[in-house]
């Protein structure tokens, strides 16, 4: 197994990422460094690849389940349940500031494009090149 962590996530992708999931303990390694490389590489930004991490960690600790003996009881769900948690905190937090595009450009800058009479607006409507003689199903 291929695990690393320098303890300074400005160090590499790989540290930052293991620091966003707290995969910090070299004796309870939770992904290895290929893999996490690996989504790094798939996503493009480290953020993306924590998110996509977590979501791993979820599926890895469905797995497991919660057992009770007499008055020990393990609740391996709520390892699942706290993945789930961080995945939706990472989600607000790296991909909350999108923004919505129509044809290229933003929406507001498209509701500025309607209202500015210096812009040429096309000349086509949705009845172009209909025959004026032919009905519509929809005409009344």
């Amino acid at each position: 197994m291929n695990f690393s962590y320098s303890g300074n996530p400005n160090a590499s992708k790989l540290d930052k990422l293991r620091f966003l999931i707290q995969d910090t303990d070299a004796n309870d390694p939770l992904l290895l460094d290929n893999e996490i490389l690996f989504l790094i590489d798939a996503f493009g930004d480290v953020e993306s690849a924590a998110i996509e991490a977590c979501y791993i960690l979820i599926a890895k600790y469905s797995r497991y389940v919660d057992e009770t003996e007499g008055k020990l009881s393990i609740k391996a769900s709520q390892i699942q349940s706290n993945y789930k948690t961080l995945a939706k905190e990472l989600e607000n937090k790296y991909i909350s500031g999108c923004t919505i595009f129509i044809g290229g450009i933003s929406a507001n800058e498209y509701e500025k494009n309607i209202n500015n009479k210096e812009i040429n607006k096309t000349q086509f409507s949705d009845r172009n090149g209909d025959n004026p003689r032919a009905w519509r199903g929809n005409d009344n």
